[in-house]
C-alpha cells in the first residue's frame, strides 16, 4: 500500500499492525510498523509526526537491545529530512546513524548510508565531499546488484543521477535516470495485475 501511494490504507493496516504488536508484546514488530508509519506521515507532508514516529521506533528497538535497527531508523530519518527540505537535519541524522552503528556491517545499510551520502553532498557538498561521495556511491553498485534489492537499487541510481547533475555531469546524470527508470518499469510489471 505504501509503495503504491494508497498513505489512507497504508496508516489504517500499520495502526492496526503497532496495536496487534503491542498487545502481543512484540517490540521489534511494533517499531518496525512505527518506522513504516513515519514514511506515510512524511509522503503526506507530516514532517513532524514522521520525526515523532522515528523517535519512538527507536526507543522500541533500544528497549530490546537491537541498536543496528535503531541506526537503521536514522538513515529513515535523514530521507523524511531531505523530503521535508531540511539538509542540515538529514545530515545530522546520517552523522548520528554512522556514530551508533558499523553502517559497513550490514549490505543494505551500506547502500542507504551511501545514497544518503551522495544525496547530501549533491545539496551542500564542496566539490571534494562530492567526489568522494560519488567514489564511495559507485563502489556499492556491486553489491547493490549482488543483493537483488531493486528498491535499494534504484535509491543508488536516484542518488547518482542527484550527485552527477549537481557536479555538472549531465551525461552520467542521464545514464543514472535511464537506470533508475528501467528499474522501476521491472518492477511495476512484477506487480500483481490488479493493480
Amino acid at each position: 500500500e505504501l509503495r503504491l501511494g494508497l498513505y489512507e490504507q497504508a496508516r489504517a493496516t500499520l495502526r492496526r499492525a503497532i496495536e496487534e504488536s503491542r498487545a502481543a508484546a512484540r517490540p521489534a514488530g511494533e517499531a518496525l510498523a512505527t518506522l513504516l508509519l513515519a514514511q506515510v506521515h512524511a509522503r503526506r507532508g507530516r514532517v513532524d509526526a514522521a520525526r515523532e514516529a522515528v523517535q519512538a521506533a527507536r526507543r522500541l528497538y533500544l528497549t530490546v537491545q537491537r541498536r543496528p535497527d535503531a541506526a537503521d531508523a536514522l538513515l529513515d530519518l535523514a530521507e523524511i529530512e531531505l523530503l521535508g527540505g531540511d539538509v542540515e537535519r538529514a545530515a545530522a541524522a546520517w552523522r548520528q546513524a554512522g556514530e551508533e552503528a558499523d553502517l559497513e556491517q550490514v549490505g543494505s545499510q551500506r547502500l542507504r548510508a551511501a545514497a544518503l551520502r551522495a544525496r547530501l553532498a549533491a545539496r551542500r557538498g564542496p566539490a571534494a565531499e562530492r567526489g568522494a561521495a560519488a567514489a564511495a556511491l559507485e563502489a556499492v553498485f556491486p553489491e547493490a546488484i549482488r543483493l537483488a534489492a531493486p528498491e535499494l537499487l534504484w535509491e543508488c541510481h536516484a542518488a547518482g543521477a542527484e550527485l552527477a547533475e549537481a557536479d555538472g555531469q549531465s551525461r552520467k546524470a542521464e545514464d543514472h535516470r535511464h537506470a533508475a527508470g528501467a528499474l522501476l518499469e521491472r518492477m511495476a510489471a512484477e506487480l500483481p495485475p490488479e493493480i
